[in-house]
């Protein structure tokens, strides 16, 4: 285990276990307002911030072998997010394109399913990794661009 899990022992036997269904509902709930949010014509930086977080996310557990998305929809919705922030930080115009949210919401039922179904330890890895790169100076945008690269390493 890296970093962060090291520091929580090898014993902590919670970590090997799946989170609890309320406890996985109420940590995608963020991600399903965005979503909604967006698809109503509210979105803004907060909704496009969390779909990337969740994005990104997933795609990092995917890597990890933790997931069962197609690559093709990842990529979709990682190059229309960024497409969505660009226009967004350049005009604040926040809309998404029917397309994106279709496979938005496919991305967020799997990082749901995730969440539900995976390990503890491993959503907490991925989502230390993702921590990592934005205490690195990254933004959402760059990770949504260049990573999670298929190398496991931060």
């Amino acid at each position: 285990m890296k970093r962060g899990m090291a520091k929580r022992g090898r014993s902590d036997k919670v970590l090997y276990m799946p989170l609890d269904v309320p406890t996985a509902n109420r940590l995608s709930l963020r991600s399903w307002i965005a979503l909604e949010r967006a698809r109503a014509g509210h979105g803004d930086r907060t909704a496009a911030s969390a779909l990337a977080h969740a994005t990104i996310v997933t795609d990092f557990l995917s890597i990890a072998g933790y997931g069962s998305i197609d690559r093709m929809a990842m990529l979709t919705a990682r190059t229309g997010l960024v497409e969505t922030m660009e226009r967004g930080l350049q005009s604040d115009e926040w809309t998404f394109s029917e397309s994106l949210l279709n496979v938005l919401g496919t991305v967020l039922n799997e990082h749901h399913r995730q969440l539900r179904e995976e390990r503890m330890a491993a959503i907490v890895e991925a989502t230390e990794k993702l921590e990592v790169h934005l205490k690195r100076g990254n933004s959402m945008l760059d990770l949504l661009r260049y990573f999670p690269r298929t190398d496991p390493e931060v």
